[in-house]
């Protein structure tokens, strides 16, 4: 009996179950984009102090917020730069007294969002690619093109 025929039926159930066929599939340009990040800071914690006064001499509480720089720095590697900003205009109730402001460290971080698909991040484009076959001999069927790289295949790996 010989092994020949054998061998074929082995090496067609070999292609059919690894497949002989170059895949195709989607191939994206997959663009990447920043995320929109703004400052968050914590409302600022302010008082205020009568200087060149007696003791006895009270403020009104300052009316102060925060400002941020407008092109602020780099969200993961530093935190936003922003300042306490107080109206300068005070009461107090002793004459000729100066009241200046005292605040808090401002407890500030970055607030982000992902951006909006299509408006501040294009889409990604698809592309259908496929592989190139094995090999590619001119008048060669499939079946005998998938069958002679897996004979050279099975002779490599006996060695």
């Amino acid at each position: 009996m010989t092994l020949l025929p054998l061998v074929w039926v082995l090496l067609l159930a070999v292609c059919a179950v690894l497949g002989c066929h170059p895949e195709c599939r989607y191939v994206s340009d997959d663009p990447v984009c920043a995320a929109i990040c703004k400052p968050k800071c914590q409302p600022p914690v302010c008082g205020a102090q009568c200087q060149n006064s007696a003791h006895d001499a009270t403020c009104s509480k300052p009316n102060c917020w925060v400002r941020c720089q407008e092109s602020g720095g780099c969200e993961t590697e530093e935190c936003p730069l922003c300042e306490t900003v107080c109206n300068p205009y005070f009461y107090c109730s002793a004459q000729g007294a100066v009241c200046s402001p005292i605040c808090e460290a401002l407890q500030c971080s970055w607030s982000c969002r992902t951006p909006i698909p299509g408006q501040e991040c294009p889409l990604p484009k698809y592309v259908l690619q496929c592989d190139p076959p094995a090999c590619a001999y001119s008048g060669a069927s499939t079946l005998v093109a998938c069958a002679t790289l897996w004979i050279t295949c099975l002779l490599y790996l006996s060695v």
